[in-house]
């Protein structure tokens, strides 16, 4: 009897433990999510795909984070539990250095260093700012419910346009018409075809270099060969892409440095970095005979 009592009162706790474990107590009731920059906690939500009252003892933190990582915006996750009823979720974000914009102006897409599309659309993009490079998104401690978040850092000035020059194009800033290696599908998690891709390359290596006068639109022709228009509008003729791309934001840096000051008619007509060693400051715009 005395052995039929203790497996009765085992039992009881065991299936008390089970209901215990079971109860709405253990039900997920937030998110705190961190680090978000284009993305919003809704999109982060649906992408954990977690349903509405799951026992946080059910989820899985390492399968969230993979499905997270499927998005083609996020880079890493990293997901844990916060007993008893929740989860945090940070997100690092792949920053835009481009938009890709089709000469005709019907396509737009988003592209991070390597030439990936984070996102597209139709018609005139809303052009995204800028992350700084090396910031961190805050810690912050504050739950914030179930669709609770803290944003990363804040942005800084806009990306630039990234084209291609077409034949009668009127963005091809005098340069040959450009034939892409491959057919572009404007879908997001797709890459760009070079030498589109080694064009993004060359912005998110500007965007580092944080020039006093950063570039706004950067056409691609057939060559490949590049030509930047900075914020001032002065044309920068950056020859192939195949070469090397830091000596020659090295030369750029240094030639803007120099002309610190000059606007307007000052402004040369063009800086030339094709050979970074000797880089060529074209003639003063008030000056085009010169």
């Amino acid at each position: 009897m005395r052995r039929a009592a203790l497996l009765a009162v085992l039992a009881a706790a065991l299936l008390g433990l089970y209901l215990f474990m079971r109860s709405p107590y253990f039900a997920l009731d937030h998110l705190r999510i961190r680090g978000y920059q284009r993305l919003d906690p809704a999109t982060i939500r649906d992408w954990a795909g977690i349903p509405p009252g799951t026992l946080i003892w059910r989820v899985d933190p390492g399968a969230v984070a993979r499905r997270l990582e499927a998005h083609p915006r996020v880079a890493g996750a990293e997901v844990r539990w916060e007993w008893p009823r929740g989860l945090i979720i940070e997100i690092q974000e792949r920053p835009a250095v481009a938009v890709l914009v089709d000469p005709a102006g019907r396509h737009w897409a988003e592209l991070d260093a390597q030439g990936r599309i984070l996102g597209a659309g139709r018609g005139t993009p809303a052009l995204p700012a800028a992350v700084e490079a090396g910031a961190t998104p805050p810690a912050g401690d504050g739950k914030g419910g179930a669709g609770g978040g803290e944003p990363g850092s804040p942005p800084g000035s806009p990306v630039p346009l990234l084209t291609w020059a077409e034949e009668g194009g009127a963005g091809g800033a005098g340069i040959p018409p450009l034939n892409l290696e491959s057919p572009l599908v404007w879908d997001p998690g797709r890459f760009v075809p070079a030498p589109l891709t080694q064009a993004a390359g060359v912005a998110a290596v500007l965007a580092q270099a944080g020039l006093p006068d950063p570039p706004r639109r950067l056409v691609v022709g057939q060559g490949p060969v590049l030509v930047i228009q900075l914020a001032s509008g002065v044309p920068v003729r950056w020859g192939l892409l195949d070469g090397e791309v830091v000596p020659r934001v090295r030369a750029l840096a240094a030639a803007l440095v120099a002309l610190q000051g000059e606007a307007g008619p000052e402004a040369p007509a063009y800086i030339d970095v094709t050979d970074p060693d000797r880089p060529v400051l074209g003639p003063r715009r008030a000056d085009p005979g010169r």
